[in-house]
């Protein structure tokens, strides 16, 4: 009977190569885009200690909610960010960016057998 190291060793699984870090995942997206703000963080950040964990966008104190809200009511994101403030329109679109790839990517919805 082979060894219990031998019987693990049987069983793993080689490593998966590592993901490229999330910034490049979602920064071939923002071409086209206008600069953002704080490029360095990601375009949704969640941070248990800031509005209880809510999406927000790059680090502000602005719930992604709360542009789509918005987006549904008046279509500008100029008109969003002067009566917000913070974050920018390139923010903004980085922000929508990064929820359509999720979307996309996660299959995000409702299922429905036809």
């Amino acid at each position: 009977m082979p060894s219990k190291s031998a019987q693990v060793a049987a069983l793993t699984v080689a490593p998966r190569p590592p993901l490229p870090p999330k910034v490049e995942l979602w920064e071939g997206l923002l071409s086209g885009c206008e600069p953002r703000s704080q490029p360095q963080l990601p375009p949704v950040t969640i941070n248990p200690e800031r509005m209880g964990g809510t999406p927000t966008i790059a680090g502000y104190r602005l719930p992604v909610a709360t542009l789509l809200d918005f987006l549904l009511d008046s279509p500008s994101l100029p008109e969003f960010v002067a009566e917000y403030g913070g974050a920018t329109v390139g923010d903004c679109q980085a922000a929508l960016l990064y929820l359509r790839e999720a979307v996309e990517q996660l299959g995000i919805g409702e299922r429905i057998d036809d």
